[in-house]
């Protein structure tokens, strides 16, 4: 098919294809990139045939040089047949647009400056298909159904302020949590028994079930006139589903002063509700490879160059198993992060330290593991 192109199409077609005004940088269907490669003018083949083998190096240099931001050097140098076997043998098959941008006489043929308009999305696709995007052992972290019984004084009407807590900190450390004592819920727990909250946790696909309940008490003491001091406590279990294998039991206090004690008692759940998720996150850590993905958005990079070092700087982050560009566009890039016990705050503090990029945090999404930074950096 291609020997077929090179005889059928002539020089000055050759130089007509493209498209004009195609410049280097984002482009809607893809990224293009320049290069420079020289046409050598070999004897026994026509000018028309060394331009086409000049074409085809520039098409493998400009695949080639996008492929550090999906996958890490270490993953690249592991699987260098695969990449030449599968993706730069046919590196036409990512090139959407091509123009030869100049052509310079040089000792024995000719430089070509060629911008191609590689369709990242594809390329993206094809290492996928190959698993070499994503960190091996990535798998997500478990499912949860939480069924917490919670009552007395402040813990909430709809929701219990504990069972909330503990919800909003384990989703802000990537597991999915449905409530099931939320009684704003459909589903919600009705008669409060295990064996109830293990049958919807089946249903619910969960992978883990954390039963338990959740009071407030008040605390005597005599310094705090005025004020009411309320303890909560959380008691806890995580079973395994369908097996119903106790995974994790934690039974955690914590305390809280106001002036009202209906305040006092909320606050004094919430908090132990919060020191739960973290006992129950860290226990469930060391049964599960407790991996997840955050999205980071990223504006105020400038240049191509400072995307490639930014991917490589976040991927030798701690906690980072991974990292892969999903899109790039005029205004800024996303990145897919494969993270290990990290959350979005966690990974915020880190890229913060991060010298070179004066990065500036707009938006933490903990629920939906979502970050937007801006960098300041110079160039």
């Amino acid at each position: 098919m291609r020997a077929a192109l090179r005889c059928a199409v002539p020089l000055a077609a050759l130089l007509a294809c493209a498209c004009a005004g195609l410049k280097p940088g984002p482009h809607k269907a893809g990224f293009v990139q320049e290069e420079e490669v020289v046409a050598l003018a070999e004897s026994g083949t026509t000018p028309a045939e060394q331009q086409e083998q000049a074409l085809i190096t520039a098409e493998r240099q400009a695949v080639s040089g996008l492929l550090d931001l999906y996958i890490a050097s270490h993953t690249w140098a592991a699987s260098t047949k695969i990449l030449d076997d599968n993706i730069l043998a046919s590196p036409r098959a990512y090139i959407r647009k091509w123009r030869i941008a100049a052509q310079i006489p040089v000792p024995g043929g000719r430089k070509l400056r060629v911008r191609a308009l590689v369709a990242t999305a594809k390329l993206l696709r094809d290492l996928e298909g190959l698993g070499l995007v994503r960190p091996e052992g990535v798998y997500g972290t478990p499912r949860i159904l939480l069924a917490l019984q919670e009552k007395g004084l402040g813990a909430g009407r709809d929701v219990g302020r504990a069972s909330d807590a503990l919800r909003r900190q384990m989703s802000a450390r990537g597991y999915e949590v449905q409530d099931f004592s939320d009684r704003l819920n459909a589903k919600h727990q009705d008669t409060g028994s295990v064996i109830e909250a293990a049958a919807a946790a089946k249903a619910a696909g969960a992978n883990v079930l954390i039963y338990g309940a959740a009071s407030a008490a008040p605390v005597r003491d005599d310094r705090l006139a005025g004020y009411s001091s309320f303890s909560g406590q959380v008691s806890a279990q995580a079973y395994s589903v369908p097996a119903a294998r106790v995974l994790a039991s934690e039974t955690v206090q914590a305390t809280a002063v106001d002036m009202s004690p209906l305040t006092a008692a909320a606050k004094a759940l919430e908090n132990a509700g919060d020191l739960a998720a973290e006992k129950l996150a860290a226990d469930l850590g060391d049964v599960f490879r407790e991996r997840s993905e955050i999205v980071l958005a990223v504006s105020g990079l400038a240049g191509m160059e400072r995307l490639h070092k930014l991917t490589a700087d976040v991927r030798a982050l701690p906690g980072v198993a991974g990292a892969v560009v999903t899109y790039i566009g005029p205004g800024g890039a996303r990145l897919l992060i494969f993270v290990e016990k990290l959350s979005p705050d966690e990974l915020a503090a880190r890229l913060l330290r991060l010298p070179g990029y004066a990065f500036i945090v707009r938006t933490v999404e903990a629920d939906y593991r979502y970050l937007e930074m801006e960098s300041s950096g110079g160039q």
